[in-house]
């Protein structure tokens, strides 16, 4: 094959990636939703350290209901001067803080000004996620997110 076909071969392929539709990928299973469920509550807030990165969720709307997979956004900076320490980054679920992070991760873009995970499925029920990320001073920012998911039509 020359350099021209090989070319061609790879532009046809990586715009095929981009049309496919991304897989739904599972956050969190049912049985650790129900383990979570069964534990118990703790009282305790996700609290960020004065100076932290402030950490924002922009979606999914977690004002309502979320039904089937979901987009997630999360936009972070730093303060102060400080850069975000990728290193950092942690997503924990529920009271047990099951850490999810390398779930999340393996479909999601991370960068030093947040990340986007396509497609994210959860089973119904409530959900509690905290999102943390430090930055080069080593102060943690906390966001701590609560919904429901819809049970499935």
């Amino acid at each position: 094959m020359n350099r021209f076909a090989s070319f061609r071969r790879f532009v046809l392929l990586a715009a095929a990636a981009l049309a496919w539709p991304a897989q739904a990928f599972e956050l969190v299973t049912a049985d650790e939703a129900r383990r979570d469920a069964a534990a118990p509550a703790y009282a305790t807030k996700a609290l960020s350290m004065p100076g932290a990165p402030t950490i924002e969720l922009l979606s999914p709307d977690v004002k309502r209901p979320l039904a089937g997979a979901v987009n997630i956004v999360v936009r972070w900076s730093a303060n102060d001067g400080a850069t975000i320490d990728l290193s950092s980054f942690r997503v924990l679920y529920g009271r047990l803080r099951l850490d999810v992070t390398e779930r999340l991760a393996a479909h999601a873009k991370v960068t030093p000004t947040g990340v986007e995970a396509p497609n994210a499925s959860l089973p119904e029920g409530s959900h509690r996620l905290i999102i943390q990320v430090a930055d080069t001073l080593k102060r943690v920012g906390r966001q701590e997110v609560t919904f429901e998911v819809a049970p499935a039509k």
